[in-house]
């Protein structure tokens, strides 16, 4: 399983920040059963769980379910306002192990939609201490 949350706040000096720079979820890499980025706003909360099962030594096999919100105010944070999707995809996999297709169909209540991905990249698990990290634009 994956969280990602992203909070997003001008500082007092600065001008509003452009829609295309804010937070955005939807696509092959966040929620997978809808448009690629369908929602996005101020903040982000995303939760992503996945089983993943060998059928082959280079052939993954992985339901899934997505789960996110864009708000702006953490008073609009609610579970039940969520957008959430399920869905199956293959991992097809090198001999060296790295992932080169993927391969994923997902449902939402708008739609549903299939993606293909070539050389995806994993995210590597977590280690050690959770440490915030700094991004600049």
């Amino acid at each position: 399983g994956q969280a990602n949350f992203e909070l997003t706040r001008e500082r007092h000096d600065s001008t509003p920040i452009p829609f295309y720079m804010l937070p955005h979820i939807g696509g092959s890499s966040t929620l997978r059963g809808f448009a690629l980025d369908r929602f996005y706003g101020r903040n982000l909360a995303v939760l992503s769980l996945e089983y993943r099962y060998r059928i082959h030594p280079f052939v993954q096999v992985i339901p899934f379910f997505d789960g996110g919100q864009i708000f702006d105010r953490s008073e609009d944070l609610s579970w039940l306002n969520w957008h959430r999707n399920y869905g199956l995809g293959f991992r097809f996999r090198s001999a060296s192990g790295a992932t080169f297709m993927r391969v994923e169909y997902g449902h939402s209540s708008e739609s549903s939609e299939i993606h293909i991905v070539f050389g995806d990249r994993e995210r590597p698990p977590l280690r050690g201490p959770f440490r915030y990290g700094a991004y600049k634009r």
